[in-house]
């Protein structure tokens, strides 16, 4: 159990989910553990594969920027760089696996609702 405390400090308190690079790996290693075990211990807690999880973070991630008006001064490609996707395609991708919609119809959503306008 002390490893899956470990688990969601590392994800949440340090962020690592917006590193671009990040892999099972190398979060092992952060562990202090083999790949093998934080791939085990990561399905058998959150019911996701590592790539699964670190995705659905980056989406929440995504998603609060949106709402905090990232899209406002910056790109859909600034947000998925920021969001830690390797490309625009992936983020839009998960995105919408995750929402059903992409990333600039939920900024469209976003904005409507936040200016009180109705959206059909």
């Amino acid at each position: 159990m002390e490893f899956v405390k470990t688990i969601n400090e590392v994800f949440v308190q340090e962020s690592i989910y917006l590193r671009s690079d990040l892999s099972v790996a190398g979060f092992a290693k952060m562990l202090g553990i083999e790949t093998r075990a934080a791939t085990r211990l990561i399905r058998q807690h959150y019911g996701h594969t590592f790539m699964e999880l670190t995705n659905m973070y980056r989406v929440e991630y995504a998603k609060k920027r949106i709402k905090e008006g990232f899209l406002d001064k910056s790109t859909l490609d600034a947000l998925s760089t920021s969001a830690g996707f390797r490309s625009r395609t992936a983020f839009f991708t998960v995105f919408k696996k995750e929402l059903g919609i992409d990333p600039s119809e939920y900024w469209k959503t976003m904005s409507h609702r936040l200016n009180g306008e109705t959206v059909n």
